[in-house]
């Protein structure tokens, strides 16, 4: 984590299936912080539809976009076959 001072900017609990999803991004939000709660899923970066061939984050992973700015609207989710529930924290 970066030593900038982070300010949050909102929640969001999204359901992730068997088609590619994006979060919602808050106004003013460039990093965020990922619990993937229920089911594994893929994540893919760039704005694509995320695939089985993206990277594969498990139950329980806590993925950390808080070093650098991102454009979190180019984010995408896929489940691996069953939903999957992701807590997303956003944050300045």
């Amino acid at each position: 984590m970066s030593n900038s001072k982070l300010a949050g900017r909102g929640n969001q609990k999204l359901t992730v299936s068997t088609t590619s999803i994006g979060f919602t991004v808050p106004l003013g939000a460039n990093r965020a912080v990922l619990h993937v709660a229920t089911a594994d899923v893929f994540m893919e970066d760039d704005g694509t539809a995320a695939a089985t061939t993206d990277a594969l984050f498990p139950v329980g992973s806590v993925v950390d976009l808080t070093d650098y700015l991102y454009e979190l609207a180019n984010f995408r989710f896929l489940s691996n076959g069953v939903d999957a529930v992701l807590h997303i924290w956003f944050y300045n």
